[in-house]
């Protein structure tokens, strides 16, 4: 029985296990005979392992053959159109989600795609069927999203995200009752209200299972953008990083980093949205919004507009401010509490003087210009890029998350990082341990003794002061050591030129 067992494990090993010992022993013979084998017992192996060969076929459910095939079975599946079940003894037929009619709006990735091969940025056509298809899929297991659309790919030292932007028609997450209006906790959630009306999905190679990214909330989108670290693919890896990030996981800093960089790189022509001010008569009160300007947007005229970056605006929700609430702020005498207007929502022209050095602008094509796709592309965060083409316009980013500056990376100075806050009113009193003598009787007496403190010295009034000082001239020598670099640039610069002028 043990060897009709082995032998069973090895014919289903090397031949699929859809065929019996005794079978495969009949074909083995029958090989011999035809091909007059001589010492057929010593070469039995050997015609084993022919046969197996010759009749290897896979089994219909799919043999691992001891590899992981899930990653296969998942990008097969986007291909699949699935039938409708129906229950023959009730003849009710069951719902089927990919067949569920949805008012999910999903974009033609495919002609996306086309527009993005002209700037010289895509991830490749068959990698964008793949995309379509999964994002199909996501639309019709989430139909409360208004419409999705692919933001692109963030790359990571052990896997990549491929991320998906949804879009709800209202936020996901409300601040908790019971706080004052003024409560940091509260004002957190209340701030970040427009960025989390939209949701984002991501998942390591399209076919995989969309994992949905946490909300963000206002201390880790004014936390993220000092930030630089490299994304390690895992979303439940511990966020490490300096200046610290107010959250655990990698799940939160890719959250945050998304909309760090959908606020400074995603464009929409000027006039394309139009702003909807806050309706603070409703219940709930809804917060400002952007819709689209139909009927009095026109697109581009020529090249020469398109490339110009004073006819993009930015539509993005924001980076909320700091609340200023003023000294009075509180309850009146029946305890209301004044109430706090929604936060606004505006629609951010360029201003061509601050965004030129961010951006730089180029026709697709060397003839026919006026046909050609304009793309404009981020300098201060690589592989985002804005392609426009008449009426249509579209944004991906496809890099490593972090911003560039051309310059060697600093951290800033965190709050008391040079030198300890001190109170103006606070005295500094060095204490020994105390001498201990024996009085007349017998006792013993502690007599504490008090030594002068070096810090701070005598007549200092306001330490403070010497501590903003000291921060300022950090910062001013910081601040020349950079300028003298840059002009050393350019008088090297200067000179090569002078130099290739003379040769010629």
């Amino acid at each position: 029985m043990a060897t009709e067992k082995m032998a069973q494990e090895a014919v289903g090993a090397l031949g699929g296990g859809e065929e019996s010992v005794i079978e495969h022993l009949s074909q083995v013979l029958a090989v011999a005979a035809l091909e007059h084998e001589e010492n057929a017992t010593e070469k039995f192996m050997e015609l084993s392992r022919s046969v197996l060969e010759s009749t290897l076929r896979w089994r219909k459910e799919g043999a691992s053959l001891g590899q992981e095939l899930s990653d296969v079975i998942s990008i097969r599946d986007l291909f699949k159109t699935p039938k409708s079940s129906v229950d023959f003894s009730s003849g009710i037929l069951k719902e089927n989600i990919y067949e569920r009619v949805t008012d999910t709006y999903v974009p033609d990735v495919a002609a996306e795609a086309q527009l993005l091969q002209w700037a010289g940025i895509c991830i490749g056509e068959v990698e964008t069927q793949k995309v379509m298809l999964a994002m199909r899929r996501l639309a019709a297991e989430h139909p409360e999203l208004k419409m999705v659309r692919f933001f692109g790919k963030m790359l990571g030292t052990r896997g990549d995200y491929y991320i998906c932007e949804g879009e709800m028609t209202c936020p996901d997450e409300m601040a908790p009752r019971g706080l004052k209006p003024n409560d940091p906790r509260r004002r957190s959630i209340e701030k970040a209200i427009h960025h989390n009306k939209l949701k984002y999905f991501v998942c390591s190679y399209p076919g995989a299972t969309w994992t949905t990214l946490p909300n963000v909330n206002l201390e880790q989108l004014q936390a993220v953008g000092s930030i630089k670290k490299l994304l390690t693919g895992d979303l439940h890896a511990a966020c490490a990083s300096y200046p610290p990030f107010p959250g655990e996981t990698e799940a939160e800093y890719l959250r945050a980093k998304i909309a760090w960089i959908g606020i400074n790189t995603i464009l929409s022509p000027a006039g394309f949205y139009k702003e909807v001010p806050a309706d603070l008569e409703s219940s709930p009160r809804q917060p400002d919004n952007i819709i689209q300007h139909e009927g009095s947007w026109s697109p581009f005229e020529d090249e020469a507009q398109a490339r110009s970056i004073g006819s993009w605006a930015r539509h993005y929700p924001p980076l909320p401010d700091d609340d200023n609430f003023p000294d009075d702020f509180g309850p009146d005498e029946e305890g209301n509490w004044p109430v706090i207007d929604p936060e606004p929502y505006p629609i951010r022209p360029l201003d061509p003087a601050v965004e030129d050095e961010k951006w730089f602008s180029r026709s697709c094509a060397a003839q026919c210009k006026r046909y050609a796709p304009v793309a404009l592309y981020s300098i201060e965060f690589p592989g985002a890029v804005m392609v426009s083409k008449g009426a249509r316009f579209y944004a991906l980013y496809i890099g490593w998350g972090n911003s560039e500056n051309f310059h060697l990376h600093t951290p800033k100075y965190a709050p008391g990082l040079i030198m300890p806050p001190v109170n103006s009113d606070v005295i500094y009193t060095v204490k020994e341990e105390p001498v201990k003598t024996t009085d007349e009787n017998g006792n013993v007496v502690e007599q504490p003794v008090e030594v002068p403190p070096p810090y701070p010295q005598e007549g200092w009034k306001h330490f403070n002061e010497e501590q903003m000082d000291l921060r300022d001239k950090f910062q001013l020598e910081w601040e020349l050591e950079n300028q003298q670099r840059e002009q050393r640039m350019l008088e090297a610069q200067d000179a090569e030129a002078a130099e290739a002028a003379e040769a010629d």
